[in-house]
């Protein structure tokens, strides 16, 4: 259980390596990898709600739906609030929330694949702050 979670945050250093290696996609493909990753924060959220359903956890079911709306109106309001932390942290409770095995490995994949957009929008910035 611990070891697929851990290994689902190796998409941020991929994405970060990936970037490293062709910086020259990085800013053709900016609102791409942000498209990606609004399209996994649905995904990961819409998946921790079935499971959550499909276990009758109906007090995980609201808590999951309540952050994602509080993290979702945040993201909206603030645009420069890193929000990419609380949404790791939201992962986390999701995955150990979930107590379908098949379920947990499902989520650290998605969490995988949602590391890569960040892992390149993070190298993206540090090369911002270095021209600052």
């Amino acid at each position: 259980m611990v070891y697929a979670l851990i290994f689902s945050f190796t998409g941020i250093l991929l994405g970060w390596l990936l970037a490293k290696i062709a910086p020259e996609e990085l800013k053709h493909g900016q609102k791409y990898f942000e498209l990606l990753k609004k399209w996994f924060f649905i995904t990961i959220v819409l998946a921790g709600l079935i499971l959550m359903w499909k276990q009758d956890s109906w007090l995980w079911f609201f808590i999951i739906l309540i952050l994602a709306i509080g993290i979702y109106i945040t993201h909206l309001k603030l645009k420069n609030f890193p929000t990419t932390l609380f949404e790791y942290l939201y992962f986390i409770l999701i995955y150990v929330a979930t107590q379908i095995q098949n379920g947990q490995f499902f989520l650290a994949a998605l969490i995988f694949l949602y590391g890569f957009p960040i892992g390149l929008m993070i190298e993206k910035l540090s090369k911002t702050k270095k021209h600052d």
